[in-house]
C-alpha cells in the first residue's frame, strides 16, 4: 500500500468529474480529541491521487458493444500530427517552388 496509509484508519475515496476526466483522491479522517473544546475532525489528503481520461466504455471487460464514447478525446498521434501540420504546408510550398524553379531553368537554359 501507500506509505502514508496506516492500517485500520478511516478513509474517504473521492471521485470528481471535471474537464471530461475522472479525478480520484484518497483522504484520511483525522479524529481530534473529543475532550478538547470545539473539536473538529479533519480530512487529510494522503494519496495516491490520479486522473482518468476515459476513451470508451464497453459492455464487456475488454470488448463488446460501445456504451459510451468520449467525443472530446484526441489520440496522442493525432495531436502530434496537428502540431506538425503548419510546418508541412511550409515544406510543401517550398518543394513546389523548387520544382517550378527547376522547370524554369530547364526551359530557359542557355549554354552548351
Amino acid at each position: 500500500g501507500h506509505p502514508k496509509v496506516k492500517p485500520f484508519v478511516d478513509h474517504q475515496f473521492s471521485f470528481f468529474l471535471a474537464d471530461n476526466r475522472i479525478w480520484f483522491r484518497n483522504y484520511q479522517l483525522i479524529k481530534s480529541d473529543e475532550k478538547a473544546a470545539g473539536h473538529v475532525d479533519t480530512l487529510v489528503e494522503i494519496g495516491p491521487r490520479f486522473c482518468l481520461n476515459p476513451i470508451r466504455i464497453l459492455s464487456g471487460s475488454f470488448g463488446g458493444k460501445t456504451l459510451w464514447q468520449n467525443s472530446a478525446f484526441v489520440t496522442p498521434s493525432r495531436a502530434r500530427a496537428a502540431l506538425k501540420r503548419p510546418k508541412q504546408e511550409t515544406v510543401r510550398s517550398r518543394r513546389k517552388q523548387m520544382k517550378k524553379r527547376k522547370k524554369h531553368t530547364e526551359r530557359n537554359f542557355v549554354g552548351g
